[in-house]
């Protein structure tokens, strides 16, 4: 098992350090969460090589997980509103 911090994965994968913050403070539950390990006085992100790995497979284009589409709260919301207007369930 090899630890690698988020600078290492970015540098060694060429994944901007943004979209891998993203991934590790995404809830467990949510596909786009990267797994991680938080070491050391300042809290640093480790993770794992094959973690990566796993993650870049989830991540892939054919993998059926929808990208997202908001940042905020309120652009979920949007979202949401639109996807039930789609689907007959909203006004």
């Amino acid at each position: 098992m090899r630890l690698m911090r988020l600078r290492e994965v970015s540098e060694v994968y060429g994944i901007p350090m943004d979209s891998l913050y993203r991934a590790a403070r995404a809830a467990p539950g949510d596909p786009h969460h990267l797994p991680h390990v938080r070491m050391g006085a300042g809290g640093t992100i480790w993770t794992r090589e094959d973690w990566v790995e796993e993650w870049l497979m989830r991540m892939r284009s054919d993998a059926g997980i929808p990208r997202r589409r908001w940042s905020t709260a309120t652009d979920l919301q949007g979202e949401l509103k639109r996807l039930e207007r789609r689907l007959g369930g909203g006004s």
